[in-house]
Order: C-alpha cells, then sequence, then structure tokens
C-alpha cells in the first residue's frame, strides 16, 4: 500500500516537473501570441473606458448647444467658449490616459527581451 501511493506520489511529481519544464519552454510562445492579444484586448478597453470616463464624446457632441437652454447668441457665444475650454481640458485627459495605455502595452513587449538581453550580458 506504501509502495503504491509512493509510485503515485512520484507519478503525480514527474507530472508537474514536465508541466512546469513545457510551461517554461511555451512561455515566449505564449508571452506574444495569447498574452500579446489579452494585453491588445485590455488596452483597447482602457482607452474606451477612460474615455467614456472623461466624456470626452458627450462634450464634443454638444459643443454647440446652447447652456441652459437660453438661445440668445450671448448666451449661445459663451456656451462655446466655456465648451471648448472644457473640450481642451478634456483632449489633455484622453491624450494622458491614452500614453499611459501606450506606455503600459510597449513595456510588455519590450520588458521580456530586455530582461534576456541583461541577462546575456551579465553572463557574458
Amino acid at each position: 500500500m506504501l509502495i503504491a501511493r509512493m509510485d503515485s506520489l512520484l507519478t503525480q511529481l514527474g507530472y508537474a516537473i514536465a508541466l512546469a519544464f513545457l510551461d517554461v519552454v511555451t512561455f515566449p510562445w505564449w508571452w506574444y501570441t495569447a498574452g500579446a492579444r489579452g494585453v491588445l484586448r485590455w488596452a483597447w478597453r482602457s482607452f474606451r473606458g477612460w474615455e467614456q470616463f472623461v466624456g470626452f464624446r458627450m462634450w464634443a457632441k454638444h459643443l454647440l448647444v446652447p447652456m441652459f437652454g437660453q438661445r440668445d447668441w450671448q448666451s449661445r457665444n459663451i456656451s462655446v467658449v466655456i465648451r471648448v475650454g472644457i473640450l481642451l481640458g478634456r483632449t489633455v485627459e484622453v491624450l494622458v490616459g491614452a500614453a499611459v495605455v501606450v506606455a503600459v502595452t510597449i513595456a510588455y513587449f519590450v520588458l521580456p527581451v530586455a530582461a534576456v538581453v541583461e541577462i546575456i550580458r551579465g553572463v557574458v
């Protein structure tokens, strides 16, 4: 009974080691295929979510709509000036969010290569 349990334990340990080795060998392939697809999906969703959170489209769509329902020319001019200012600020917010998403995405692709290069430089 003890020998059967020991044999089963060694078999499971062998499977675990083989799977760990397989994971290490196939990791670069996964990183630049399925992992990259996931990161690009995340980047697109993050950018869209940030743009929706900031409300950029909504402000751009209502740029020429008078505020507070006042339709005289002075109110329209004031509304346009205020909304252009707000839209410029929101544009900066969207660009900063996009820059962060792009930086994280680029880091995802560059960091493994940089790590391998540094490891090789350290060995040599």
